[in-house]
């Protein structure tokens, strides 16, 4: 095996800038009134994020990676939409939680988090529609139970529903 190494002054890779910018944005996470730096990192880390990294390749390594980069996005983007909905940005939060639940369509937490924003917001539709989305994603798309907490937000929506 050889071993390649990359002079960082030389050569730029997604991979170093979206790990950068991570870095970034969990300091300006840490840190109050930093609205403005959050939305410009955020905005860079979802530009740099474009799917699984070395897409083609099925190593061990590279599979543990893609995870970790995903999981890693996917932690901050929490983050994100805490900040976002303590300061009232509902448009930023519902993109952010869309963006989500793309990057991962079968953690049925991403769906009930966009149905409770939805519902919130009074979009009583729009949270009906995710729960069906949901509903065909993980239980005719992947014979995956429905937790009790998903189908109690059901009710709670369709109570409110005149």
């Amino acid at each position: 095996n050889s071993l390649l190494s990359l002079n960082p002054h030389l050569c730029w890779l997604d991979l170093w800038a979206f790990e950068a910018t991570a870095v970034e944005l969990e300091q300006a996470l840490s840190v109050s009134g930093q609205q403005q730096i959050i939305d410009k990192l955020t905005d860079r880390l979802l530009k740099l994020y474009r799917g699984a990294f070395l897409k083609n390749n099925d190593s061990g390594l590279v599979i543990l990676t893609q995870e970790q980069l995903l999981n890693k996005l996917c932690r901050l983007l929490d983050r994100v939409i805490n900040v976002y909905q303590a300061s009232g940005a509902h448009e930023r939060v519902r993109h952010l939680l869309h963006q989500q639940l793309e990057y991962k369509p079968l953690v049925e937490n991403n769906y009930r988090r966009l149905m409770r924003h939805y519902a919130n917001q009074g979009q009583l539709d729009e949270a009906l529609q995710i729960y069906r989305q949901c509903q065909r994603v993980l239980c005719q798309g992947f014979n995956m139970q429905l937790s009790s907490d998903i189908q109690l937000l059901l009710k709670q929506i369709q109570s409110q529903i005149v």
